[in-house]
């Protein structure tokens, strides 16, 4: 370690444990645990999807708090709806709207008061169908539930301001139980007496009366199980009573008895998984013996051992052994199948395959001598981020466990894992020992293991055996078999992309770029960056942007795809006829033959190859800059912007293409006419000074750029997709050249020392000295820091120029300027 590498270290520990931890007063953004996570292996192929609560990724498969009231509380709004026994049962919306958003006072003004009274039906019966059917029917029984059921909600939620809450009315609670004891009792429908009795019990639960939460099951909920109607036996509120019970057991030290009640909710209730999921845990040997002890059959055993492999993410096969030797034909065993498969790609194949690759940058090297002059110009920002950057690399240093950086993410890498072969074996004696319920499945997850193992010749032997009686099945071996084919070849082919088209066309796609954890999206980053391994730049894009890995598909066109690549692009675009495989790329999306000449355009003029952008613009339609202006309000920074080539205080606007033709008009004329050059010269330092934006890829960033390369939460040079060590240098030198240019007003200041060095008018070349100063002082971003070190322009001013009339108006304006 240097002396440098020591004092970096000793601020950044002496900081980190010596002053106060500062708490968090703002929005932080915390990225999802499986953003980078890798899964070829699709859960929902399971024929039951009821089980996605088991899932690894469950949030991914299940409503979040976001969704509609339809999709969160589905199991109980068609259960309201299939109890009325209608022949036209009311839509999901409607009932939803009654059960959820409609309140207690207007549900008995407007709705029980009517049917009661024999009134007139208002604007709130006619306007929903669950209650014109009500009103219909006469039903006065069902309202008057959900006028009781609005009551008690207030008194059962969440208490989430716990220091400023005062407790729960459990006067009031004790009230509400009482009245609806007597509802109970009155009403005559089995179904209303279950959600009576859930309001009961529930009320009970929450306020602390465990024991009379036990009563009042007892009492109520029991009674109606002894009937043989299977809508009650299977509700949805069974399952949430039951889970009341279960928590009363739990509080009144029956922790075994309250388990297994737990472990008989998540084996009957659908709805209820996720809350059995929740509130079990084993504890330890002698209590989890005690709970086996309650389980009569050996499905009831087998959903106890799911739910204690729920609690424990670790790599285990003994949970999914004991299910498999309980309940081989159960959906269980598949379900537990899959998600020790899961795991098994989350903790051994997502390090491999996402391992963030180290840049070679100059912050990567505190030891060096930094020119000053070099980093004049990169601001605050940047001085702050290579200051941290230096502490983080020797830290690295201290701890580093050897010299060599790992560039492999091959799947070779878990040949020879033990746990891998373990889970293949299993799977294989399963599927070959016909007992399992489809094993197809089994086969075809002894075939996976054999693929991440890369032992091809086995992984094609089990996909052999696969039937294809199952179509999920089917389309999931077919996509193992396309991933073995590509990695066994090394490249893809025509052949190898018509097998993903195929195995890809049905399966789930990402809306946004942070929903994109599915199989499909890591499917198609893998083969992404097999194109970019092969020097397929366009497909590795089309890939990419597919998978709503946008900012890395937006890196890839704007920093590392060459002008023939963007050609190529162009042709597959233009092609008559395409592939499966290019037809499933190019389906819906923004990659049009306009958007690839708008970025094509501004990269040349980011070279400063103006001709060259022109003829790209002119290949555009008019329409597609006004349809890319409404995309929002924003766009006006970068598709419509200051186009001033008139000098200080004009105000024109303009898009890239008249841009690009207003450069080119000036150069053409500043070269055809050379006594008069100088004008033309500063019309363009002016029309240069006026905009940063002229080398911004607008069509393809809308905005975030910048924040993308400097700012953003979790954006890390090589990081995952595009962590491929040689690839990931070359697109950070190419990024960093960008930020180093993006609105410093270097063009505007090498034209107008172009029109100092032509002009014969020695206003002009004052005006234009000034103006060079400006362009050093005054850069257009925040990236950079004005440059008033170079005393240049202000010293020609004073001795070359001090006699002209603009330096005599400028000492007048700004007698500062003398000083200099």
């Amino acid at each position: 370690m240097t002396f440098k590498h020591f004092i970096y270290t000793l601020f950044f520990l002496t900081n980190l444990f010596a002053l106060k931890n500062q708490e968090l007063t703002a929005c932080a953004y915390i990225p999802e645990p499986n953003r980078n996570s890798i899964t070829f292996f699709n859960p929902d192929i399971v024929t039951d999807t009821t089980y996605r609560a088991c899932y690894v990724d469950a949030g991914y498969y299940m409503p979040d708090e976001y969704a509609s009231a339809e999709m969160r509380y589905r199991y109980n709004l068609l259960e309201w709806q299939q109890c009325f026994n209608s022949s036209g049962p009311p839509g999901l919306q409607q009932v939803a709207e009654v059960i959820y958003d409609i309140g207690a006072e207007a549900l008995q003004k407007d709705v029980l008061n009517p049917i009661l009274q024999g009134g007139k039906p208002g604007k709130l019966i006619q306007g929903n169908a669950l209650l014109r059917l009500l009103y219909d029917r006469k039903d006065a029984e069902t309202p008057a539930y959900l006028v009781y059921a609005k009551r008690c909600e207030p008194f059962v939620q969440q208490i989430w301001e716990y220091w400023d809450d005062s407790g729960r009315d459990t006067l009031q609670m004790q009230r509400l139980i009482e009245e609806g004891v007597r509802h109970y009792a009155a009403v005559k429908p089995a179904y209303l007496k279950l959600r009576y009795a859930f309001q009961v019990v529930r009320l009970a639960h929450y306020s602390g009366r465990y024991s009379d939460c036990i009563l009042y099951y007892n009492r109520m909920a029991t009674p109606l199980l002894q009937s043989e109607d299977s809508f009650i036996k299977k509700s949805v509120v069974l399952g949430w009573t039951m889970a009341l019970k279960a928590g009363a057991l739990l509080r009144t030290d029956k922790p075994a008895e309250a388990m297994y009640l737990f472990s008989a909710v998540f084996n009957h209730f659908a709805d209820s998984r996720k809350i059995a999921i929740q509130n079990f845990n084993y504890g330890n040997e002698i209590l989890w013996q005690q709970m086996l002890q309650f389980a009569t059959t050996p499905a009831e055993k087998a959903a106890l051992w799911a739910l204690r492999s729920l609690q424990d993410n670790a790599l285990d096969t003994a949970p999914l052994e004991q299910i498999y030797a309980l309940a081989p034909e159960s959906v269980l065993a598949e379900v537990m199948l899959i998600r020790e498969i899961n795991k098994t790609e989350r903790f051994l194949l997502t390090p491999f395959l996402t391992d963030t690759v180290i840049v070679e940058t100059d912050t990567g090297k505190p030891d060096a001598e930094v020119n000053q002059n070099d980093i004049k110009e990169n601001g605050i920002w940047h001085k702050i981020k290579n200051f941290f950057s230096k502490i983080w690399h020797s830290i690295k240093k201290l701890f580093k466990r050897g010299d060599t950086q790992k560039e492999s993410h091959a799947i070779s890498d878990l040949s020879n894992n033990s746990y891998i072969e373990k889970l293949k074996i299993i799977s294989e004696k399963a599927a070959a020992g016909k007992k399992v319920r489809n094993a197809d499945l089994w086969y075809t997850a002894a075939a996976y293991m054999a693929y991440l193992q890369q032992n091809y010749r086995q992984c094609y032997g089990y996909l052999n055996r696969v039937s294809g009686s199952d179509k999920k099945v089917q389309r999931q071996a077919n996509l193992i078999y396309a991933l073995a084919r590509v990695d066994e070849a090394g490249a893809l082919t025509a052949e190898t992309e018509g097998l993903f088209a195929e195995a890809l066309k049905n399966m789930p796609r990402p809306q946004y770029e942070y929903n994109n954890y599915g199989i499909f999206s890591r499917v198609l980053a893998r083969l992404a960056q097999n194109y970019l391994e092969n020097g397929n730049v366009p497909r590795a894009f089309l890939c990419l942007d597919k998978a709503m890995e946008t900012s890395a598909a937006n890196a890839i066109l704007d920093f590392y795809a060459s002008e023939a690549d963007l050609n190529e692009l162009q042709n597959l675009l233009n092609a008559p006829r395409k592939t499966a495989f290019d037809t499933l790329l190019l389906n819906n999306s923004r990659c049009t033959p306009a958007f690839v000449a708008d970025v094509l355009g501004t990269k040349l003029m980011r070279k400063l190859q103006y001709t060259g952008a022109l003829q790209q613009f002119e290949k555009i339609p008019d329409d597609y800059w006004l349809k890319d202006t409404l995309h929002y309000f924003t766009n006006a920074n970068y598709i419509y912007f200051t186009c001033n080539f008139n000098g200080m205080g004009v105000s024109d606007s303009c898009n890239k293409a008249g841009f690009a033709r207003k450069v080119v008009e000036l150069q053409q004329a500043a070269k055809q006419n050379p006594q008069t050059a100088d004008v033309y010269y500063r019309q363009l330092a002016d029309g240069f000074f006026a905009t940063p934006y002229w080398g911004y890829n607008g069509a393809l960033w809308h905005g975030s750029l910048v924040a993308t390369l400097n700012y953003y939460y979790d954006y890390i040079p090589g990081s995952y997709p595009l962590n491929l060590p040689q690839f990931a240098n070359d697109l950070y030198k190419t990024q960093q050249a960008f930020l180093e240019e993006y609105g410093t007003r270097k063009v505007a200041l090498a034209y107008y020392e172009k029109v100092i060095e032509t002009t014969k008018d020695p206003e002009l070349a004052a005006s234009s000295a000034y103006m060079a100063i400006l362009a050093q002082q005054e850069p257009l971003t925040s990236l950079h820091e004005g440059n008033y070190k170079d005393r240049r322009f202000q010293k020609m001013l004073k001795e070359k120029y001090a006699g002209t009339g603009f330096y005599r108006s400028m000492v007048q304006t700004c007698p500062g300027i003398e000083d200099y």
